[in-house]
């Protein structure tokens, strides 16, 4: 899964010619890329069954894990997603379950912000919600609501989905009372449906892929309060199916008068539904 962060398996194991005869619905590929962009924030190759991503900092305290689990369709059944990072004495931890529902999808999530005052944490933001993903009829998303106490205070975040003929997402508009959450997001996609950018007003991604259409680069900018932080990820090994296994990223965050430097790890590890040696339960 892309942004490294795709991304307790309790499959039932299937054989390859099983999975074969599975009927999927009509543009499921493209449904799914698209529906694992809004949920995971990437996409991955191949009939995949789970994948298992685990970021850690070289030179930060940073940690990060994603677990997602799949159906013989490649509809995402069930994700969780752990991060911690301590930087400053300001401490971020976020964690978030998904699931999948007969409407669509929901995630139950927190965030933390804290500082070190003394001996003691105390927290800048606290962020509490459960967003409902409701799906067409085709399976895309359509819509999310997100309603969250934040700082104690109820709020609420509505965000729509639009697509193009192919059904690739293409743009989404979010609105509500926090406004971290609000604004426009736009993504753009290659012929073969591999997804080339995400731009939104504050934050752009590229991507970009070799020969063999195997991503090689994911690059992000992003403008913050105080300047601005590039992200460089780039893939380093890759399994026979052409996902990335193994990537380093480099961080520089520009701040008045200095400018931050980060670097981190990524490996992934991806099990496939046709994956050789699967045997009918």
């Amino acid at each position: 899964m892309k942004n490294r962060l795709i991304p307790a398996c309790l499959f039932c194991l299937l054989s390859a010619n099983a999975v074969a005869k599975t009927a999927c619905p009509p543009l499921n590929q493209q449904v799914n890329d698209s529906n694992n962009v809004i949920l995971l924030e990437g996409t991955g190759k191949g009939n995949v069954k789970q994948v298992i991503v685990g970021g850690f900092g070289k030179d930060i305290n940073q940690q990060a894990r994603l677990l997602g689990t799949f159906d013989v369709c490649g509809r995402l059944t069930q994700a969780d997603f752990t991060f911690q990072q301590t930087e400053n004495g300001v401490t971020v931890e976020m964690v978030n379950h998904l699931e999948s529902s007969p409407q669509g999808w929901e995630a139950v999530y927190e965030v933390v912000v804290t500082t070190r005052k003394g001996e003691q944490n105390v927290p800048i933001r606290l962020k509490q919600g459960r967003i409902r993903y409701q799906m067409g009829q085709q399976g895309n998303i359509t819509s999310a609501s997100d309603t969250f106490l934040l700082q104690g205070e109820e709020g609420f975040t509505q965000t729509t989905y639009r697509y193009n003929p192919s059904m690739l997402l293409t743009h989404s508009v979010a609105r509500g009372t926090d406004p971290l959450a609000n604004g426009e997001m736009v993504w753009q996609w290659n012929q073969r449906g591999q997804l080339l950018s995400g731009k939104s007003e504050k934050r752009e991604t590229r991507y970009h892929y070799d020969e063999h259409f195997r991503e090689t680069q994911m690059i992000t900018t992003e403008k913050t309060e105080t300047g601005k932080t590039v992200t460089v990820d780039e893939c380093q090994l890759w399994d026979e199916t052409g996902n990335c296994t193994l990537s380093y990223t480099r961080e520089s965050e520009s701040l008045p008068g200095r400018t931050l430097t980060r670097n981190l790890g990524t490996a992934m590890k991806y099990t496939y539904w046709d994956q050789p040696g699967e045997v009918s339960e």
